[in-house]
């Protein structure tokens, strides 16, 4: 028959970039686990990884509330899917002499942000520049005529969860004038384009 000992540990996502440590235990049976995460706040480009260590026979289940990241089992190896968060529940089952097992539970948060700061258009109002626009291209120059008091800048992200700052209507000085436009993706990374 399968016992049953539930212990919830609840670890917070303010720990990356450091280790995080989550360590599980069932006082009735002296059972414990040490859950290490190297980071629980992601980009589309990282991995991490969960390490389990423990001085008695254990089985590893992981439950999600949604597949915003893959967990390997058998190594821990955490892939993101897709941009987001998801509880992760890191099911320990100690196994007994008899076979019986004994279930604990710790509660893991994760965090998949973006890192694209990248532009999906940029133009002007006054004089389209979407031809010649290129997302990796940050620098552009443009020239109109001194009868111009002003314009607008327009600008488009290729994350909608990214921040645009320096775009809309700006006044012109006679003369040589600089604008950037400066996009801030989810974990905070900037790409500055700058329209003379």
């Amino acid at each position: 028959m399968k016992k049953i000992i539930k212990y919830f540990f609840s670890c917070m996502l303010f720990c990356f970039p450091f280790l995080v440590n989550a360590k599980v235990t069932c006082s009735n049976g002296n059972y414990n686990a040490t859950i290490d995460i190297d980071k629980t706040e992601l980009t589309m480009t990282d991995t991490a990884n969960i390490t389990i260590s423990s001085d008695f026979n254990y089985e590893i289940e992981y439950r999600m509330d949604n597949e915003i990241i893959s967990i390997n089992k058998e190594t821990g190896f955490v892939t993101p899917l897709k941009n987001g968060n998801t509880k992760v529940n890191v099911v320990i089952d100690f196994i007994e002499e008899d076979n019986s097992t004994i279930e604990c539970t710790s509660i893991l948060n994760f965090n998949v942000v973006s890192n694209d700061s990248s532009l999906k258009s940029l133009t002007l109002e006054e004089l389209d520049i979407s031809a010649v626009f290129n997302s990796e291209t940050l620098e552009y120059e443009v020239k109109l005529p001194y009868s111009y008091e002003k314009i607008n800048i327009i600008a488009e992200a290729n994350d909608p969860n990214a921040t645009i700052t320096g775009d809309g209507r700006r006044y012109l000085n006679d003369g040589t004038n600089e604008y950037e436009i400066i996009v801030t993706a989810d974990n905070g990374s900037t790409t500055t384009y700058k329209i003379t």
